[in-house]
């Protein structure tokens, strides 16, 4: 799926969100969850939308976040590679229920 037209409801269960701030570098992954209920967003919210939203919290920059998809389905992604070691971690975090920080 193409990166303008997916939606929140399209993130699976291994799926992040990913946001890079352009001012000073920081890198965040957000699962779905988080954008759910942390955030409180619709479904149908479109994953670019979130671009404007987002505030940097390491630099309390606004307007300077990329965002993109980091899919994964089984271990693997669906361009059939492996996924790696800090994906899988990253997984297991979420599934444990590890709290992540949310730009916003």
């Amino acid at each position: 799926m193409p990166l303008y037209a997916a939606r929140i409801e399209d993130l699976g269960p291994g799926d992040f969100v990913q946001v890079r701030c352009i001012a000073c570098g920081h890198d965040e992954l957000i699962p779905k969850s988080s954008l759910l209920h942390g955030l409180r967003l619709p479904p149908t919210t479109l994953v670019l939308d979130l671009e404007p939203r987002l505030r940097c919290r390491e630099c309390d920059v606004r307007n300077k976040a990329i965002v993109s998809i980091r899919w994964a389905a089984g271990g693997e992604r669906r361009n059939g590679s492996k996924s790696s070691r800090a994906e899988r971690y990253l997984r297991s975090r979420v599934q444990q229920g590890a709290r992540f920080s949310i730009w916003g």
